[in-house]
């Protein structure tokens, strides 16, 4: 898929690589820019990652379980989604 300003990369079967191709130029940064992948997941696909150019949060897309475990992690700020979530920037009630 070939798109204006972006290089699609196929990383496999590692994840690791992913460190090479993201990074956050830090909040000191006169215009700090953040890169990731835009979608990512593991061979056996148990899981998919989307960073959406647009949104302001990747989303996860995995089994309930999964999903769970994310939403525990006490490093990360998380909530499951039913798909009636609006993805707008101006929804998050929690970050205004």
């Amino acid at each position: 898929m070939a798109h204006p300003h972006r290089r699609p990369r196929s990383l496999e079967p590692d994840l690791r690589p992913l460190g090479t191709v993201a990074h956050y130029d830090g909040a000191d940064a006169p215009f700090p820019q953040t890169q990731s992948p835009s979608l990512f997941w593991p061979a056996d696909r148990a899981w998919c990652v989307a960073t959406e150019i647009d949104f302001n949060s990747p989303l996860v897309a995995a089994t309930a379980a999964a999903v769970d475990d994310v939403v525990a992690h006490p490093l990360l700020e998380a909530l499951p989604l039913t798909g009636a979530e609006s993805l707008r920037h101006d929804a998050d009630t929690i970050n205004r």
